[in-house]
C-alpha cells in the first residue's frame, strides 16, 4: 500500500506538467491552422497583438522613445522610480503602461523585461519593507476587514518562495496585484524569498508585455507582417500558453490553501462565539450583549462564524462613533441650556396668554436719538 501512495503522489505532481503540454500544443496547432488559412495578419488580429496599432498611438511612442533617448542612462533611473511609485501606490494602471513600454524605451524585449522585473522588485521590496515599518498599523487595520488577505499571510509562513514566485507567475487571488506585497510584509517570510520569487516570477509578465509593445512598435512601422517570422510567432505563443497554464495549476493549489485558512479562521471564531455565548454573561452589559448571547445560543452552528464577525464589525463600529455622538449630544444639551437661561419666562409656554405677557416683558430695543 505504501508503495502504491508513494507511486500515485508524483502521479499527482505530473498533471499540472501534462495539461500545461497539452494545452500548448493545441495554442500551437491552433495558431498554424489561423496563419494557414487566414495569414499572419489573421493571427496577429485573434491574438489581439494590433490593438495599440487600432488606437492610433504613432506620434506618441516616437515622442516617448525620442524623450528617453535625450536623457540617456538616466531614463533608466527615472523608469526604476515610476515602477516604485505605481507598487507603493497600488497604480497598477500605470505598471502595465511601464512593462508595455519597456521593449520598446530601451532597445528590444530582453532589456526591457528585465528592467521591469528590476522596478517591480524594488518597488514591492518598498511596499513590503513599510507594511512593516511606518504602514504597520494602517496595512494591519486593512487585513482585518480581509479574511483572503490574512488567509495568505499564513500561507506565505509556510512556503515563502513557491508562493510568492507561483502567485507573481498567475495572480488568480481576489486581490490587487500590488497589494501582495503588503500582505507577505505582515508575514514572517524572509526578503530573500520574497524578492527571489518576485523577481522570477515578474519576468514572465513582463517579457509577455515588453513583446506585445515591441510587436506593436512594428505594426505601426508595417515591419510586423514579414512571413519569416511566424516560427517565432507561434513559438511564443505555445512558450506563453505553456507556462501560463502550468502556472495557473500551481497558483489553483495556493489558492486552496488560502481557501483552507479562511475556512479554519471562520471555524476557530465561531468556536469562539459559541464558548462567549455559553459562558457566564454576568460581565456584560447591555441590552446588546444579551441579544447577541441569545442570538449565539439559538443559531445553527454554520452560522455563527458569520455571525462573530458580524457583531466585531458592530462593536468596531460602537467604538469609533460613540464618542463623538457623546460630544455632540453634550454640546447640543449645553446649547439647549443656554437659550432656555437668556428666553423669557414663559416664552416656550404652551398658553398663549403666558407668551404674550413674555413678549410684552421683553425688554425694548433703545431707539436711536
Amino acid at each position: 500500500e505504501d508503495g502504491k501512495e508513494a507511486a500515485a503522489e508524483p502521479s499527482e505532481a505530473a498533471e499540472p506538467a501534462k495539461s500545461a503540454f497539452v494545452a500548448s500544443a493545441v495554442a500551437v496547432v491552433a495558431g498554424a491552422l489561423v496563419l494557414r488559412l487566414g495569414g499572419r495578419a489573421a493571427l496577429v488580429s485573434l491574438l489581439g497583438l494590433d490593438m495599440v496599432a487600432d488606437l492610433g498611438l504613432e506620434q506618441q511612442i516616437d515622442t516617448a522613445v525620442e524623450f528617453a533617448n535625450a536623457f540617456g542612462p538616466l531614463a533608466i533611473v527615472g523608469f526604476l522610480g515610476a515602477w516604485c511609485v505605481a507598487k507603493v501606490f497600488l497604480l497598477d494602471f500605470l505598471s502595465l503602461g511601464l512593462a508595455l513600454s519597456s521593449g520598446v524605451l530601451f532597445g528590444g524585449v530582453l532589456p526591457g523585461a528585465f528592467l521591469s522585473a528590476t522596478g517591480a522588485t524594488l518597488g514591492s521590496s518598498l511596499s513590503f519593507a513599510l507594511s512593516r515599518g511606518q504602514l504597520k498599523q494602517r496595512v494591519d487595520g486593512a487585513l482585518a476587514k480581509q479574511p483572503v488577505a490574512r488567509g495568505l499571510a499564513k500561507v506565505v509562513e509556510e512556503d515563502g518562495f513557491r508562493t510568492v514566485f507561483v502567485l507573481r507567475l498567475a495572480p488568480i487571488l481576489p486581490l490587487p496585484l500590488a497589494s501582495y506585497p503588503y500582505i507577505y510584509g505582515t508575514s514572517n517570510v524572509s526578503y530573500a524569498p520574497f524578492a527571489a520569487g518576485t523577481f522570477l516570477g515578474s519576468l514572465k509578465p513582463y517579457l509577455l508585455d515588453a513583446y506585445l509593445g515591441v510587436f506593436s512598435k512594428q505594426l505601426i512601422d508595417g515591419d510586423a507582417l514579414d512571413t519569416s517570422k511566424d516560427a517565432i510567432l507561434l513559438f511564443g505563443l505555445g512558450v506563453l500558453v505553456l507556462v501560463g497554464v502550468f502556472a495557473s495549476e500551481l497558483a489553483a493549489e495556493s489558492w486552496e490553501k488560502v481557501q483552507a485558512e479562511v475556512a479554519a479562521e471562520k471555524e476557530t471564531r465561531g468556536a469562539e462565539a459559541e464558548e462567549g455565548a455559553t459562558g457566564s454573561t454576568d460581565e456584560a452589559a447591555g441590552p446588546l450583549s444579551s441579544t447577541r448571547a441569545w442570538l449565539a445560543a439559538r443559531l445553527p452552528d454554520e452560522t455563527r462564524g458569520e455571525a462573530a464577525e458580524v457583531w466585531a464589525a458592530l462593536g468596531g463600529f460602537a467604538e469609533f462613533h460613540y464618542p463623538l455622538a457623546a460630544a455632540a449630544a453634550l454640546e447640543e444639551r449645553r446649547r439647549r441650556s443656554e437659550e432656555e437661561e437668556e428666553a423669557m419666562p414663559g416664552a416656550d409656554s404652551a398658553n398663549p396668554v403666558e407668551r404674550l405677557l413674555a413678549s410684552l416683558a421683553t425688554p425694548a430695543t433703545a431707539s436711536a436719538p
